[in-house]
Order: structure tokens, then sequence, then C-alpha cells
């Protein structure tokens, strides 16, 4: 069952669930937060249960993310001190939260969405901002985590909010709940689907995205908001490094003169797209692939629903270089090709230790039209390559990471990956990125 499909069985369904949950709720409390122990708990807490609110979907994403040990020792595949998926150190300057028993652990937030990489938790989280980005409901949920680097295992887990942008910016302690690891556990287990209709997601908040897709009775509402969930509007690449936008599962009652798709740069229109009696199609444009773009589908002038917003990195995480404190990223400018060094600070010997290192760049041109057939290209293929001792510094805002970079003479592609090398030797392969979405 997909998740609009659930949706729509919530509609019918949330009313017993919720009053079962209401009989069946153990609370605890240390000063003013909740301790969560099961998922039908989750019921009965303020954030992400409403459209467009998105905290349920962060805390199944980033528990599927944890690895929990027979001792209960937590330990998580993303990097909170990089910056992964939004990640943002929180100084609890009021101390709202209780003090960290651990003095080298340090508090990180996550569901920040004006972030350009909170876009790597994918669409199935950015959707409801993506939808309402002016809505402050869309931007209050937070997950805190306590996070040590060293060996990167996790302390308590918070689910809370921010108050309203209008009333102050600080955390809402009253509405602050620690999830304990029997609650990460249940979470594992289920789908998206089980977990958001266990969790008491409401249902019928969704449809209000979905109102100019259909109107009429509630079974049509209900209709549209299974529509709505399958409309797919995406930015890709083209061979040329040119933005290719493609739509997909446009509904048929919308499919006239009136409806159309419209390219945004940055908030602003740059390309219309009429697009008839064709639900799905593709169309090549002739700007650059930046981050910022954005495909939106328009009735007379209305944006009606909108699709994910690029950011330079194809919402990829960085790649570890292994053994090193250190990860590769691709990443792309105006069309071109580039690649990130994340350099931790304390590896201050990394231009010694990567003397003789290099990153080569890859079109996989010959896997461009059969992705069934893809396979890392071997290490003599590159388009381009650079020594890593001649990146330049980009960010050095981080605490924990600088960030040096380099964008390459090679247009970027579908498929493309980039490769980073200890030596001269093609042996000495350390990092390879994802392929890049065709």
């Amino acid at each position: 069952m997909g998740r609009s499909s659930l949706f729509v069985l919530c509609w019918a369904l949330l009313a017993s669930a919720f009053c079962q949950s209401v009989l069946t709720f153990q609370e605890t409390r240390v000063g003013n937060i909740t301790t969560i122990n099961t998922v039908g708990d989750l019921s009965r807490i303020e954030p992400g249960h409403v459209f467009p609110r998105h905290g349920l979907l962060l805390l199944y994403y980033l528990a599927q993310d944890m690895r929990i040990d027979q001792n209960d020792v937590v330990t998580i595949n993303l990097r909170p001190d990089r910056g992964d998926a939004g990640f943002r150190e929180y100084e609890d300057q009021q101390g709202l939260f209780p003090s960290l028993a651990d003095q080298n652990e340090r508090i990180y937030s996550l569901g920040n969405m004006t972030l350009t990489r909170a876009r790597e938790l994918g669409k199935g989280i950015t959707w409801n901002y993506n939808q309402q980005p002016t809505d402050v409901e869309s931007n209050r949920d937070r997950l805190l985590i306590s996070y040590r680097d060293s060996n990167r295992t996790v302390g308590v887990i918070y689910v809370t909010q921010r108050y309203p942008a209008r009333y102050h910016s600080n955390y809402d302690i009253d509405n602050a709940h620690q999830i304990t690891r029997e609650l990460l556990r249940e979470i594992q287990g289920l789908s998206l689907d089980v977990f958001l209709y266990k969790a008491g997601y409401m249902a019928s908040s969704y449809s209000r995205s979905c109102r100019m897709v259909h109107h009429g009775t509630t079974n049509q509402m209900n209709s549209a908001v299974h529509q709505c969930g399958q409309i797919n509007l995406e930015v890709k690449t083209t061979g040329r490094g040119y933005a290719q936008i493609k739509w997909y599962n446009i509904p048929l009652n919308l499919l006239d003169s009136s409806v159309n798709v419209q390219l945004y740069r940055n908030g602003e229109a740059v390309k219309t797209v009429f697009i008839g009696s064709h639900s799905s199609g593709t169309y090549g444009t002739s700007e650059y692939m930046n981050k910022g773009l954005q495909l939106n589908l328009v009735n007379s002038g209305e944006v009606i629903i909108r699709g994910s917003v690029t950011d330079d990195a194809d919402g990829k995480l960085p790649v570890d270089i292994t053994g090193y404190d250190a990860a590769l990223q691709m990443y792309t400018i105006d069309g071109w090709a580039g690649a990130r060094l994340y350099i931790k600070k304390t590896f201050t010997d990394w231009t010694n230790t990567f003397y003789y290192s290099w990153v080569g760049f890859y079109q996989n041109k010959k896997n461009y039209n059969d992705e069934t057939r893809f396979s890392t290209p071997s290490g003599s293929e590159y388009y381009t390559y650079l020594a890593v001792i001649y990146f330049t510094l980009e960010d050095d805002t981080n605490p924990v990471y600088d960030v040096y970079s380099y964008k390459s003479e090679m247009a970027i592609h579908p498929l493309a990956q980039a490769q980073f090398f200890l030596t001269s030797s093609y042996d000495s392969v350390r990092a390879i990125t994802l392929p890049w979405e065709a």
C-alpha cells in the first residue's frame, strides 16, 4: 500500500485508532518532557500529525538510519557534525533540556526545511514543505539528538516543535518528548504506511493540499488525495548540463488548455510549458542545471502542486573516504560537474596524506540509455581529473569540517560519478559517489 493510499484508509479508521490510543497511553514525565514508549503513544503528541507538519516523517527517517545493539547503544549512519541532511548544532542557551551527562556529546537539531542540505532527507519528507513553503506550520517540527562524533553514538532523542515565528523562535518545551529505544525498535519494524497509521497521522488534513485537483464529495476528495500523491514533477539534467523537466500522472480532469507546468529558478518562473492532453512528458530547456530549480503544476495562474527544489548535489549525501576523516560529494554549478571534499578540522595533516591523491570525473555515457546495465566505470575511463591538493576552500563555517571544492570542465550528465584515488594507482580508490540520477 502506498503512502497516499494509506491516507485514504486513515480517513475512515483514524477515529477508532485515536480513541484506543487514549485508553492505552502510558505517560512518564521528566520535568516538562514526556517519554514516549510505543508508536501508539505518538498519537497523543502534537508535532507532526497534520499537513503540512513533518515531525512523524522525520522520526521514521531517523529511526531507519540508526542501529541499536543488544546493550541499547545507538549508532547512526548520518554525520550530524558534518551537516548531513540538514543537521545543525543546537546550543541550549536557555537550559530548556536536561544537561548532558557526557560532556563529549553535542546536541544537534534536524528538520529545518529552509536549509539547502535538508533536501538530502528525500522527497517523502520535503514534499509537505514544498507544498506550503510560506506556512509556518510546515517548518515547526524538529528532532534533537545528543551525538558523540568519536564513535558516532546517539544518546537522548527528542521530538519537539518550535513556537510559531510570530511569537518567538524558541522550542516549545511543553511539547518536547523523549524517544525510547523500545520505540525506535518498533518503528524500525514497520513500513512507513503502517507507522503513520498507528501514530495517528490525520489523513483529512493532507487533502487540503489537493483541493485544486478535484472538488466534490468526501469520496471524491479521498480519490483526489490518492491522485495528488501520484503526481510527479521533476527537474533532471540532460547530457549537456541543461535542465530537463519531467512530469508524470497528471489527473485527466486537469488536462485542459488552462493547465501547464512551469520551471522556477529561486522562486521565479523562467519557463512555461503547456502540456495539453499529455499526462506525462519531458521537455528540454536552455536553463543550466543548478540548485534552486523547481517544477510546478499550474492551473489558470495558480500553483496546484509543487515539485521538489533541486539542490546542487542531486540530494545525495557525501560518501566517506575509507580510512580517513574526509568525504567526497559530487555537485553541479551552471551545468558543470564539480566535487567537494569534506575534511575534518582535526585532520590537520590532510594535504600531506593526500599529496598524491586525485579525484576523477566520469560521464558514464555508455550506460546512459540502459540504467539496468549500469556498472561503475574503471578508474582509467575518467573524463577529467584534478589532484586533491589543488581543491580550493569553499566553506570553513562548520565547526567540525572544512569544505574544499573544484568545478571541472565536464558537463553534469545522467549517471555521472566522481571517484577518489589515494595514489596514482587505479586500484587505490577510496570513495565513489552514487550515480547522478537520470
